[in-house]
């Protein structure tokens, strides 16, 4: 978890995941198939997601829109809160 440097309501912190390497291509407009995270807080306890801006409380799989991808410095995905 990082904080962010300027924090807005519902978004002080952000989870970085990168990949590097590779074993191929991927080609515009191509779908590498389902990407699941999960975590936790090194006690175990549990997170208070009730001011979390990128939380929502969906039933089945869809596409987060308030999840915000990179590539870079440059938005990719979603919406910024």
């Amino acid at each position: 978890m990082v904080a962010v440097a300027g924090p807005k309501t519902g978004a002080d912190r952000y989870l970085e995941v990168g990949f590097t390497g590779g074993a191929g291509t991927l080609a515009g407009g191509a779908s590498t198939g389902e990407l699941q995270l999960r975590l936790n807080k090194s006690d175990w306890s549990n997170f208070n997601e009730s001011d979390d801006y990128s939380r929502a409380a969906n039933t089945v799989y869809g596409d987060a829109s308030k999840v915000a991808a990179y590539v870079g410095s440059t938005l990719a995905w979603g919406i910024e809160p």
